[in-house]
């Protein structure tokens, strides 16, 4: 402990007043080996509650003047929420971020926390984003509002309550709610009253969400992004999916990170889309490159000025190169090129970001490209490439 005190006592004497990156590694560790995912220390055992408050009095968050990221690693427990609760000495002044990872939920003898997170986080000064991974359920109480938070991202977190993080955080820009073990995260807003005012959120991420609350979010004016991740047991677009992009006209980009994009019915749903990023194992194209054939009206995104594909498995090429290079003359070249097929009334795609297609980098219209970015990530074969011909 006097190690701990005396390295403490330096360290902030030379952080002075600069802003600081402040990380807790580990918390609670014995000093052992990794414990397995089955074999989690208890948080109930007093020793060790007091011995982890302990080295949290020791280690002051009061004596760094300015914190801009606080960083609490907790893999060495089922629950985070019980362990940071042990902390007696919080930041004097607003932090930018608090960043807090657990570890994946399997095995463990402790029971669920019955707080919520209000009760740790009111604790804190105010603080602009949160980053939660691997942490339990992520459930929020109704009694105390952040309205600092702008930017939320909850990964991993198998309980969330959506309508009610919509509600006490009113000023948040982004949420981003998804899974990167593909495990499913589950709504329990349950009756959670509706929310009735505006919110501010310009950007949702949504991924792996069993019963998402589409049409429970209420008005969304400012929202203009927003990214779809589908679940490994549903990989087709939900239709909530395509009504949630037409009910919100204010959105310009989209990604929907799926095997079947739908893309018809997001062109019908979504004409005045600016951005549109598709991710899939299979790509479709033929509504670019004939949509009367289709059974539309006219081109599809016709404000369209960057457009992403992505092969949802990196390593399989699932666009041919004479399909890419149809859709290059269709939406890309600009008038003055000589095999340039764009209709009329519709000005060519500003970018194109193409992953995990390193054989279409071959074709015949990359030398002529006014922009060509391109990175490798696995030999010529996984790429990704960044084109404009404007």
């Amino acid at each position: 402990m006097e190690k701990i005190d005396s390295w403490w006592t330096e360290a902030t004497q030379r952080v002075k007043s600069a802003p600081a990156t402040v990380s807790f590694q580990r918390v609670g560790h014995h000093g052992r080996n990794d414990y397995s995912r089955s074999n989690f220390p208890p948080t109930t055992d007093p020793q060790l509650g007091e011995r982890i408050e302990e080295r949290f009095r020791l280690c002051s968050l009061r004596a760094i003047p300015q914190i801009h990221t606080l960083r609490f690693d907790v893999t060495v427990y089922r629950y985070p929420l019980d362990v940071l609760s042990l902390i007696q000495e919080f930041p004097r002044n607003e932090m930018e971020r608090l960043e807090i990872i657990g570890n994946k939920p399997e095995g463990g003898v402790d029971k669920k926390p019955r707080e919520t997170w209000n009760t740790l986080l009111d604790r804190f000064p105010p603080f602009k984003s949160l980053e939660t991974t691997y942490v339990g359920p992520v459930l929020f109480s109704q009694s105390v509002c952040f309205v600092a938070l702008v930017d939320l991202c909850i990964v991993d977190a198998y309980e969330v309550n959506f309508t009610t993080i919509m509600a006490v955080c009113p000023n948040l820009r982004c949420l981003s709610i998804y899974s990167m073990q593909r495990y499913l995260t589950y709504d329990v807003s349950g009756t959670d009253a509706p929310r009735s005012t505006p919110h501010n959120l310009h950007s949702l991420k949504v991924g792996t969400v069993n019963d998402f609350p589409w049409d429970g979010l209420g008005p969304l004016p400012s929202l203009s992004k927003f990214h779809f991740l589908a679940s490994p047991k549903e990989p087709e677009t939900p239709q909530a999916v395509i009504d949630f992009i037409q009910a919100y006209t204010s959105l310009t980009s989209v990604t929907l990170h799926v095997v079947d994009p739908r893309l018809v019915q997001l062109a019908l749903a979504a004409p005045q889309l600016t951005n549109v990023v598709i991710i899939s194992l299979q790509f479709n194209l033929e509504l670019f490159l004939d949509w009367k054939a289709a059974g539309m009206d006219g081109p599809p995104f016709p404000a369209l000025q960057a457009v992403g594909l992505r092969a949802a498995v990196i390593s399989n090429s699932s666009l041919d190169l004479q399909t890419f290079e149809a859709f290059v003359r269709t939406r890309c070249l600009p008038n003055s090129h000589p095999e340039c097929a764009l209709e009329m009334g519709l000005h060519p795609v500003r970018q194109l970001h193409i992953w995990g297609e390193g054989k279409l980098l071959k074709s015949k219209y990359i030398d002529g490209a006014t922009l060509c970015e391109i990175s490798h990530i696995d030999g010529i074969r996984n790429s990704q490439a960044i084109l404009s011909w404007v």
